[in-house]
């Protein structure tokens, strides 16, 4: 039953009942003892509570009764006795069942586990007016809240288990390294992490050794949303002065239907100085901007910059990704 033909259906049904409230009976020479109000609830089996309360209003009853609707579908009214017996006859004449399927119009909470209910609504509202049906969303408790007949309920919880699924993942890690140039540098000459050894060698090979660990970084990325990280390293070295560098990482990662690959945007820079003594520091400066996409547990060398630092040393920015 769409809205206008239910409002037909009240207007006729209305012309019949309200004269039983003495609402048209403008020309009684005396008027009665003004009734009591009292207050009565009416559940519904199969129209929509909001719906009856409109229609109550439109007909004329908004100065005779106070109506409101709550959770499980019921009417409740509270004011004049006759405009409420009015309203009973209206609501039995109208409270059956769909001519579509389905038992009835009913109002049930969906509860989300992974995504939030406002990533899902929009498809879920689509779905519930092409049934001439409305979806709300309760954010905070992660709950999509819909109206409908039993099969129509069914068909939204069978997309929610389909669409809400685990939002993939990574744990990304930021590795910053400074190497020297010149000579012929050994991978051996570096001092590094264990498990950073397998990039030393292509380092070596490309002119940069006595590779050591400046910073790591460590970001959980999750698809398609923005991550950013940063850090200061502080570092009083023997030579009476302090290092002092600025570390930020920004991006977004997204987990293509591939096995174990990821597409890693990501823009880095290093920012500060060394301190060759307790008076003399040297400016350093790195910035890299890249697209990378590469199998989950691999090491991958963004970049490696010669001449990021007065001495000429070179900055280089190593990242992994793992599946949490």
């Amino acid at each position: 039953m769409n809205l206008l033909h239910e409002f037909q259906t009240w207007s006729v049904l209305a012309a019949a009942f309200l004269p039983l409230t003495g609402h048209v009976n403008a020309q009684t020479p005396e008027k009665a003892p003004k009734p009591e109000p009292t207050m009565r609830s009416i559940t519904l089996a199969h129209v929509d509570s909001e719906t009856v309360r409109r229609n109550v209003f439109e007909l004329g009853f908004e100065n005779r009764l106070r109506v409101s609707v709550t959770s499980d579908n019921t009417l409740v009214l509270y004011g004049d006795p006759d405009a409420i017996a009015a309203v009973e006859q209206l609501v039995k004449s109208v409270d059956v069942p769909s001519k579509n399927g389905g038992t009835g119009v009913l109002t049930e909470l969906i509860d989300l586990k992974f995504n939030t209910s406002h990533d899902l609504l929009g498809m879920i509202a689509s779905v519930m007016e092409d049934m001439g049906r409305r979806a709300a969303v309760d954010n905070r408790n992660r709950r999509v809240v819909v109206r409908g007949t039993k099969d129509e309920i069914q068909t939204v919880r069978n997309l929610v288990s389909t669409l809400d699924q685990p939002v993939p993942n990574a744990t990304i890690q930021f590795f910053f390294l400074s190497g020297g140039i010149g000579g012929k540098p050994a991978a051996g000459d570096s001092n590094v992490p264990k498990d950073l050894a397998a990039v030393v060698t292509p380092l070596a090979d490309s002119g940069i050794g006595s590779v050591k660990m400046l910073a790591p970084l460590i970001v959980l990325a999750n698809h398609g949303e923005e991550f950013s990280a940063a850090a200061v390293l502080y570092d009083h070295g023997t030579s009476g002065g302090a290092d002092e560098l600025n570390f930020k990482v920004k991006g977004v990662a997204r987990f293509p239907s591939e096995k174990d690959a990821v597409q890693i945007e990501v823009s880095a820079e290093v920012g500060g100085s060394f301190a060759r003594n307790e008076k003399e520091r040297t400016r350093t400066f790195f910035q890299v901007e890249t697209s990378v996409f590469t199998r989950l547990g691999k090491y991958v060398i963004l970049s490696a910059t010669p001449g990021s630092t007065a001495d000429g040393d070179a900055i280089v920015l190593v990242i992994r990704a793992t599946r949490n």
